[in-house]
Parts: structure tokens; C-alpha cells; sequence
């Protein structure tokens, strides 16, 4: 006799899909190291970090387009709800569907971001140590 937390659900659902992303994003930084350290061998670490942070930010554009059609469609049933509700605007904020939506965007993001510059300096501390060896 229990019950689903609804609210729940769609969050692990959401999250499920933004790992989805992350490793999008995390792959792609670490073959675009690879490519630019087989690419210029003879190049510094610092050199190929700072082109492949380039190469990053393309690619984070990309997906946070991606993210931002994902996070309007996942909430258009509670766009909807807004749009009928009686309550003022301030309640509604307030509310923790509207709550979840937000905190949800912002993990999102902010994971996202951080994952281009850690996996890059992840790959290239990786791949120079390899060199060394």
C-alpha cells in the first residue's frame, strides 16, 4: 500500500538522462586530448589543455541547447499548470515542483560546465604521464 513520489521519479529520470550527457561530454574531451596530443606530439600539456578547452566550449554549447529543449519538454506539464493555476505567481514559485525544476536545471548545468575543464586536465595529465613512461 505505498506510494510514488512522482516528483521523484521524474527527477531520477531527468538525472538518468543527464548522465547520459555528461558522458557525451566527457568522452568527447578526452578523444579531442587525444587527437590534439597525436596531432602535435611535440606540443606542451598546457598547449594541448588549453585547445582542447576551446574544443570544450563548442561542445558545451551544443549540449546546453540539448539540455534546454530536454528541460522545457520535461516541464511542460508544469508550464501548463501555471498557466491554469488561480494561485498568485508567488505561490506558485514557491511551490516544490517548480522547486525541483530549478534545482534540477541548475545541477544540470553546473555539472555539465565542470565536466569539459576536469575530464580535459584528467586526459592530458593521463596522457603526458604516459609519454613519460
Amino acid at each position: 500500500q505505498g506510494s510514488i513520489d512522482l516528483v521523484g521519479l521524474l527527477l531520477g529520470g531527468i538525472l538518468i538522462g543527464l548522465l547520459g550527457v555528461l558522458y557525451d561530454a566527457a568522452i568527447g574531451q578526452a578523444v579531442a586530448v587525444e587527437e590534439l596530443r597525436r596531432a602535435g606530439p611535440d606540443l606542451s600539456a598546457r598547449h594541448v589543455f588549453v585547445r582542447a578547452l576551446r574544443i570544450g566550449r563548442e561542445h558545451i554549447g551544443a549540449l546546453v541547447n540539448i539540455l534546454a529543449l530536454a528541460y522545457v519538454g520535461a516541464a511542460l506539464p508544469l508550464l501548463l499548470l501555471f498557466y491554469t493555476s488561480t494561485f498568485p505567481f508567488s505561490v506558485s514559485v514557491n511551490n516544490e515542483i517548480f522547486a525541483t525544476e530549478i534545482v534540477r536545471s541548475l545541477v544540470g548545468s553546473i555539472g555539465l560546465i565542470l565536466a569539459v575543464p576536469i575530464t580535459t586536465l584528467i586526459s592530458v595529465i593521463v596522457l603526458y604521464r604516459e609519454k613519460k613512461k
